[in-house]
């Protein structure tokens, strides 16, 4: 085991989206065996920043967000890989499901931005309890239109789209899922039913995770990644060891080599000591 890719939300973090101790622990072993951990999740910088004393901990120097869209070093918070979705794309997609019940958040420079008025809409979008109060914490709303927020940004890394959890909503979910697969050079993946993630074709976690590998020289197939949704399939793919959640999709733990216990049971720092345990 040369290098650890895992996800955050439902994977490394309890359902709450807390810091588990014993998965904590788990990094101060691998930080003592000089083995990176790299968290990956389609959340923006900002966003897992929030954890300082994950990103603080000696084992983690590099994170992969936005679903793969950009790759940080975390000790200088430069982007040093990026297949981001751009400000042409994004305002293209706009214009396709503007007119529709969902929100459009736009991942840039490491932050979500939202439209004032589509931030309180969303608040009415009835999502679980934690997954409402992250969306909600980890934006940003503001007073400018979807091109002016676009115009504003260096790196437009992708876009985040949030329907009502209802009959109606996932309709809309729907269509804008359709409006994607139209569009030249752009796919769609998710981590929770109601959440349409719009990236670049050629941008998963895998592919990050393999860049990544090659940049540190640490060979892919020593790698070891876990995850728990569809957006966390190609980087299970892609690993040495691909390691799937308890509470995982089925499409996952199908592509996976190991199941891990559930998020809430510590289930990567149990696979961890295992492995380390074998000397793998």
């Amino acid at each position: 085991m040369g290098i650890v890719f895992c996800d955050l939300d439902d994977t490394f973090l309890s359902t709450e989206k807390v810091l588990i101790g014993r998965n904590m622990a788990a990094l101060d072993e691998l930080a003592r065996c000089g083995i990176p951990f790299v968290p990956c999740t389609g959340r923006s910088l900002n966003g897992v920043e929030v954890y300082a004393e994950l990103v603080g901990h000696p084992a983690v120097r590099y994170a992969i967000t936005s679903t793969g869209s950009v790759v940080y070093d975390l000790r200088t918070r430069r982007v040093i890989h990026a297949r981001a979705l751009g400000r042409e794309r994004t305002l293209a997609l706009h214009e396709r499901v503007e007119d529709l019940d969902v929100s459009f958040d736009i991942f840039a420079d490491g932050s979500v931005i939202s439209e004032r008025w589509r931030y309180e809409r969303l608040k009415g979008y009835r999502l679980d309890a934690p997954m409402q109060s992250h969306v909600l914490r980890s934006r940003t709303p503001v007073d400018l239109s979807v091109p002016e927020i676009a115009e504003r940004s260096r790196i437009v890394e992708r876009v985040s789209i949030f329907n009502r959890m209802d009959g109606a909503g996932f309709e809309q979910g729907r269509r804008v899922r359709e409006a994607v697969e139209a569009m030249e050079g752009l796919r769609w993946t998710s981590a929770h039913p109601a959440c349409t993630e719009v990236i670049d074709e050629a941008c998963s976690k895998g592919e990050a995770l393999s860049w990544l590998c090659d940049h540190v020289g640490i060979e892919q197939s020593s790698s070891v990644a876990f995850g728990d949704s569809g957006n966390d399939l190609e980087m299970i793919e892609a690993a040495g060891i691909g390691v799937a959640m308890g509470n995982a999709e089925e499409a996952v733990k199908d592509a996976a080599d190991l199941i891990a216990p559930a998020n809430d049971e510590a289930g990567v720092a149990r696979v961890l000591e295992d492995l380390m345990q074998a000397g793998v």
